[in-house]
């Protein structure tokens, strides 16, 4: 019965994944996400509590151990469904009501040019269980689509959509690959579907393939160089931290250089105080940098540059206010096209330009892309591509003349023979145009790495919202390997465990391994990792820091949650101590047994036993009296461990109530 149902949910699970496979596409924009939103709180409402019987309970258990319900949620409905002829998709549908899943589909909606909202669920005689529901949109041309993934738990019988996450829309080829061999391996009556789907997906992995092949040689390239390039416009969060453990990892294992830019063009907002806890920040890890720039100073360069792209028609004055481009982006947005600029600024006449600067504007300037689609094959997220026409001229001078991110930092990468930029995911759109700007220098665009962003307790994390960084977790005692190996393994299909040093952390370094769900940074959960690396320190790693015996640390580091602790059991072995008497004739009677050599192996076990033998105690009556008066703390290392470091004579006067 048990795998009959296996097979059924396997099966099941993996027809929903390869008919609803497509290219990843652009995020969507916020109206639509926000439309996703309601839609999917509707819908959380309306399938709450639905009640299993014993048999589908044992169903849901088994989806919920087999299958990553965050990563499936994120396939979406592609290219291969819509172009099957009708028949096709009827023998789909059949195999779908055979295993107990039903397919829906309302009819579009009038959103934009044109939406449709579809769901895709696994139903048992009417019981849902798993939700996935997939909002396409077509904005003039500029496909997109979003997933919305609901998260099911069960307890008792009873089934719960514990919440719903909107999610950008993407391929996890390991989910896949993996689904296929389980149910190719299964039934030889689904052997015609399984080649149906062959023909069907065969030059989507080609493409992909090729794509990570593509991305993954670039790594063999020689005269590595990687930048991280924070901006000292607020305190470095643990957000940047692991951009700069990425950037550093990579670096070493491809014996690269790694260049630290601080990026300052914000006069107003850079601080010197946030600059000095960056370098403390990376110094304290251990990612040292090779070199280092200041966008500050190569000003001059940067204005070199523009005036040569502004020959070339690269660069062009735009005369607009704020208030004038947010009108014309709502408006775009009511007519259900992109907001994206209709470069106006290039149909101004000279009589235009002249009445604009008397009025006292002043212009800004934007970057032209050339026609055009705009590809690369990302390290993390695969191949990657956007169309010119659907990207609005990046604006890259303010109004003031100072410059935004996007130009300077495209010239110091052509400049410094940047190989790879390792970032978070929330520059993928910055790419596509930063790749024309690097064309437009005559350069080659680095290897990109979009790495998902992480979240925290918060949301996004921020370092203008003052989220956790590295400066309060030192303060915690959390160790810097213990953030660095975090760091570099949280998101990944691979287990968080101590690192010795850097150096072999960077040789395990693999992108391949990274999810594309974004990970969640918890704060606990670095807490108890960091208990795990303190456990497994060497000496070597702390007798600069602790005036204290190799003997003595390998007995109480097991005990440990931070190095900082072992000072306590350094003053309870050998400072003086105020004992706590719970028992004084217990205590008292501790006194009078206690060896006087308390070094030996037996030492300890023949105390106890003679204490046992005069008093009856045992237990807790026995050792929590003892470890009162010997150390004054409720807990620690074992007595039997601090008794000869405390020694003969300290003992014996504790247990008289004495302080010694």
């Amino acid at each position: 019965m048990k795998s009959n149902i296996f097979l059924r949910v396997i099966i099941g699970l993996s027809i929903i994944m390869y008919s609803i496979i497509g290219f990843a596409m652009p995020v969507a924009t916020q109206d639509a996400l926000n439309f996703a939103n309601s839609t999917g709180k509707a819908l959380l409402m309306s399938f709450q509590e639905k009640d299993l019987s014993k048999r589908y309970k044992e169903l849901d258990e088994i989806i919920l151990k087999y299958v990553d319900i965050d990563y499936i949620g994120k396939f979406v409905i592609g290219k291969y469904w819509r172009i099957m002829t009708p028949e096709q998709q009827q023998k789909y549908m059949d195999i779908f009501k055979r295993y107990g899943l039903s397919y829906y589909k309302t009819l579009p909606l009038d959103f934009a040019s044109t939406l449709t909202y579809e769901v895709v669920s696994t139903e048992v005689d009417g019981k849902f269980t798993n939700i996935f529901t997939v909002v396409n949109f077509n904005l003039n041309s500029q496909a997109q689509t979003i997933a919305l993934v609901f998260r099911v738990h069960e307890k008792d019988g009873i089934i719960k959509v514990v919440d719903v996450k909107v999610a950008e829309s993407s391929m996890l080829l390991a989910y896949r690959s993996k689904f296929y061999q389980m149910i190719a391996q299964s039934d030889e009556e689904i052997d015609w579907f399984l080649e149906d789907l062959e023909d069907a997906t065969r030059a989507w992995e080609n493409s992909l393939n090729e794509s990570l092949i593509s991305a993954q040689k670039s790594l063999e390239m020689s005269d590595i160089k990687v930048r991280f390039a924070p901006s000292p416009t607020g305190w470095m969060h643990i957000g940047n931290t692991r951009t700069a453990v990425f950037n550093w990892l990579l670096a070493k294992k491809l014996g690269g250089k790694f260049l630290l830019r601080i990026d300052d063009t914000d006069v107003v907002r850079s601080k010197k105080e946030y600059e000095d806890a960056i370098r403390d920040v990376l110094v304290w890890l251990g990612l040292n940098w090779d070199e280092e720039a200041r966008q500050s100073a190569r000003t001059a360069r940067y204005d070199e540059v523009v005036a040569q792209l502004k020959s070339q028609g690269r660069i062009y004055a735009c005369y607009e206010t704020a208030e004038e481009l947010e009108v014309m982006r709502k408006k775009l947005m009511t007519q259900g096209k992109p907001p994206i600029y209709d470069r106006g600024a290039l149909r101004l006449t000279k009589e235009d330009i002249a009445r604009y600067e008397a009025e006292g504007r002043k212009p800004h300037y934007r970057f032209k892309l050339n026609e055009g689609v705009i590809a690369w094959d990302d390290l993390v997220r695969g191949h990657i591509q956007y169309n010119a026409a659907n990207l609005a001229d990046p604006v890259i001078i303010r109004e003031d003349g100072s410059y935004l991110y996007h130009l300077p930092s495209v010239i110091d990468d052509f400049d410094f023979s940047i190989t790879h930029i390792v970032r978070g995911e929330d520059h993928v759109t910055n790419t596509a145009a930063q790749i024309q700007m690097f064309e437009a220098l005559g350069g080659k665009a680095p290897q990109f790495a979009h790495l998902p962003l992480l979240t925290g307790k918060e949301g996004k994390l921020s370092k203008r919202l003052g989220s956790l960084g590295v400066r309060e977790l030192r303060a915690m005692g959390i160790e810097n390997m213990a953030i660095c190996a975090f760091l570099a393994k949280l998101g990944t299909s691979e287990v968080i465990e101590p690192w010795d040093n850097l150096d072999d952390l960077a040789q395990s370094l693999d992108f391949s391994k990274l999810g594309r769900s974004q990970p969640k940074f918890d704060e606990e959960e670095l807490k108890l990792f960091n208990h795990k690396v303190v456990h497994q320190l060497k000496y070597s790693h702390i007798k600069d820091r602790l005036n204290v015996s190799e003997e003595f640390w390998e007995a109480i580091k097991g005990n440990l949650d931070t190095v900082a602790e072992a000072s306590v059991w350094q003053d309870v072995c050998f400072a003086e101590v105020s004992p706590v008497i719970e028992d004084k004739d217990l205590c008292a009677t501790a006194a009078e047994v206690l060896p006087n050599d308390l070094t030996t192996d037996d030492a300890y076990n023949n105390w106890v036993n003679a204490i046992k033998q005069k008093t009856g105690k045992k237990g807790k009556d026995l050792f929590h009296p003892l470890r009162m008066a010997l150390s004054g703390l409720e807990n620690g290392p074992e007595l039997k461990v601090l008794l000869k470091f405390i020694g003969y004579t300290k003992a014996k006067a504790r247990l008289n109530g004495q302080k010694a």
